[in-house]
């Protein structure tokens, strides 16, 4: 019942359409659906004509059994532009486009600051354990520099009073041998090696005492020494340090500028496929909307819808009307071997073929 309503419902909408194309016209109504002159016979342009045409063939009839196929195709594909839904718009797009944005997330100050001081960390302990080894290095050699000189003082000293021992015994026999001994000239000859050797002594303790001076000097500016060389590691550092950050932050914003610019892609992608699947929606609609006007009209015109059985007595009387005007033996040869014909023609190739059998030429 419902569907009779429906039937009826596009068959007034079908009046309705021909009633705009009546006056776009002219006031001459265009039929596009014809049928042959052994199913139905239709008036075109107000004119009390008949065509005998076939509903999907072409207007002229073939020539030629290439001709014959090519129309035997245009009929099935009218046929199915009516029977068949349409959606081949929509079809050619895929269903989602599975496409992930990128996501990132930005670092903080103190994250980059302390990546930075991460990545400096080696630079930092080595210089400063190179600033402190080389101090301790110098130290080390300084100490050893003050005991050599202490060690080589004593030695000097020592060999001074080994000498001026020597001397003065010496000294001794030679006045006792010559009866000498209470001489004044002997006792002041002693006391002048005596002089002497103090004054020896005097001088290695004196130059000791400077070289000693000079070093524990030395000692006393290694840890300024030092310091100055922290201090300065410590600007390099903290330039190094700079730059490090900045870099980093070029490297992050890089970044961001690259997920930003991948996810605008993204959405141009998404935005270009929800046209796209739109206009081919719009298109699926409009062709639907078009197949099911045409069946309206072709129910309202000759009383039912197309059908396969119609299709194929449509493509027996175009073949009928082509093999009629071709010799008997002609015809029936290139029935017998041509497969396409049978497989067009199904149940109604038998049929053909006993007809031009029949035929008395």
């Amino acid at each position: 019942m419902s569907q009779t309503l429906n039937q009826k419902k596009l068959c007034n909408l079908v009046l309705r359409e021909k009633h705009k194309d009546y006056y776009k016209n002219g006031g001459n109504i265009m039929y596009q659906f014809k049928i042959s002159p052994k199913t139905v016979k239709i008036e075109e342009n107000n004119e009390n004509e008949t065509e005998n045409t076939s509903a999907n063939a072409t207007e002229k009839a073939p020539t030629t059994i290439d001709d014959l196929i090519d129309s035997f195709n245009t009929i099935d594909s009218s046929y199915g532009s009516m029977t068949k839904i349409t959606n081949e718009n929509s079809n050619n797009i895929a269903e989602e486009l599975n496409l992930e944005k990128m996501s990132y997330t930005e670092p903080t100050e103190e994250e980059i600051t302390t990546q930075a001081q991460n990545s400096l960390t080696d630079y930092k302990q080595n210089t400063i354990k190179n600033i402190e080894d080389e101090t301790e290095a110098e130290n080390t050699k300084l100490i050893n520099n003050k005991s050599s000189l202490i060690n080589s003082a004593d030695e000097q000293k020592q060999n001074i009073a080994t000498t001026y021992a020597n001397a003065k015994d010496s000294t001794e026999k030679d006045a006792l041998k010559r009866g000498l001994a209470r001489s004044s000239i002997v006792i002041n000859k002693l006391a002048a090696f005596t002089t002497d050797e103090v004054n020896q002594y005097q001088k290695i303790s004196d130059e000791l005492n400077g070289s000693l001076k000079d070093i524990e000097s030395s000692i006393a500016n290694l840890e300024t020494k030092k310091q100055n060389s922290l201090n300065n590691f410590n600007i390099t550092y903290a330039i190094k340090l700079s730059e490090k950050i900045d870099n980093l932050k070029a490297v992050q914003e890089e970044k961001e500028a690259e997920v930003i610019k991948y996810n605008n892609q993204i959405a141009e992608k998404e935005a270009e496929y929800a046209q796209k699947l739109s206009e081919a929606e719009k298109d699926n609609y409009q062709a639907e909307w078009e197949r099911q006007l045409k069946l309206a009209e072709y129910q309202s015109k000759y009383g039912k819808l197309p059908s396969a059985d119609l299709v194929a007595i449509e493509k027996y009387n175009l073949a009928l009307t082509y093999f009629n005007n071709l010799p008997k033996t002609e015809a029936l040869a290139e029935l017998e071997s041509n497969p396409l014909l049978k497989q067009q023609l199904g149940e109604h190739y038998f049929e053909l073929y006993n007809k031009i059998s029949k035929r008395s030429e």
